[in-house]
């Protein structure tokens, strides 16, 4: 039974990441993340850029990893960069800056509370998929799939989520 909520986790964590790093990819993507970076107080275009690069590969490296590696090392990455990013959203947020979220490519909005717990919540939920220790009786191939494509489109829907939310609440000015 367990096993399933991994399944899961492994199509959702995919889903999310591949999208956020897609989105990014594109000129528009990367130019918002890298003025977020300026925003946040990083200084310098090329340090900037390059940070926007590492950010990238490390978001493409996720689902990467869940697809074609260890699942637990997979969502062991993804619990440590939604940390990462999540405290990233509590600094900026604690020092009154007003970064926008470049979280699935273009910046809509300013990063809230609401980012840094959705990013905290995330972390949490894939790390106690990464601990969580294999069923006694394990899935065929045919359940594998059909549960990580239920769980890609649950990620799908959190990132549609993300933006129909980003669209209606009016951007602070």
């Amino acid at each position: 039974m367990l096993e399933a909520f991994v399944e899961l986790g492994r199509g959702f964590f995919a889903a999310l990441f591949a999208v956020a790093a897609g989105g990014k990819l594109r000129a528009r993507g990367f130019a918002d993340l890298s003025a977020a970076f300026a925003a946040f107080g990083l200084p310098g275009a090329r340090l900037r850029r390059f940070s926007a690069r590492i950010l990238i590969a490390a978001e493409a490296t996720v689902p990467a990893v869940l697809l074609f590696g260890p699942v637990s090392i997979g969502l062991s990455l993804a619990a440590l960069l939604l940390t990462v990013l999540a405290g990233g959203v509590l600094v900026s947020t604690r020092r009154g800056r007003d970064v926008r979220c470049a979280c699935f490519g273009t910046a809509r909005e300013t990063l809230s509370e609401r980012h840094l717990w959705r990013n905290a919540s995330l972390a949490s939920i894939a790390l106690v998929l990464a601990l969580t220790p294999a069923g006694p009786t394990p899935l065929d191939l045919a359940g594998h799939v059909l549960l990580t494509a239920i769980g890609v489109g649950l990620g799908v829907a959190v990132v549609l989520h993300e933006a129909v939310s980003a669209a209606l609440i009016p951007r602070k000015r």
